[in-house]
């Protein structure tokens, strides 16, 4: 087993979470593309599709949908405001 905070090399404001996206979310049905999460200093580490499959470093073409669980890695501070 690996320290994940060592191997993602996590500062002191740094993590990652997931996030699970509810059908009146403003993210469902756009692609991560459309999100500009990397502007907002957040990566996109994986989607937990609602169907059950798992799909891990998504490009781009990538839609979120209602219930989706997104795993991000970025600044604390950003992270918390998707909450």
């Amino acid at each position: 087993m690996r320290d994940y905070a060592h191997v993602l090399h996590l500062r002191e404001n740094y993590g990652v979470g997931r996030i699970e996206f509810e059908e009146n979310s403003s993210w469902a049905g756009k692609t991560l593309e459309e999100l500009t999460l990397p502007s907002r200093s957040m990566n996109v580490l994986g989607v937990e599709h609602n169907d059950g499959t798992y799909e891990g470093v998504p490009d781009g073409d990538t839609v979120i949908e209602a219930g989706d669980r997104v795993v991000l890695y970025g600044q604390r501070d950003q992270l918390d405001t998707l909450k």
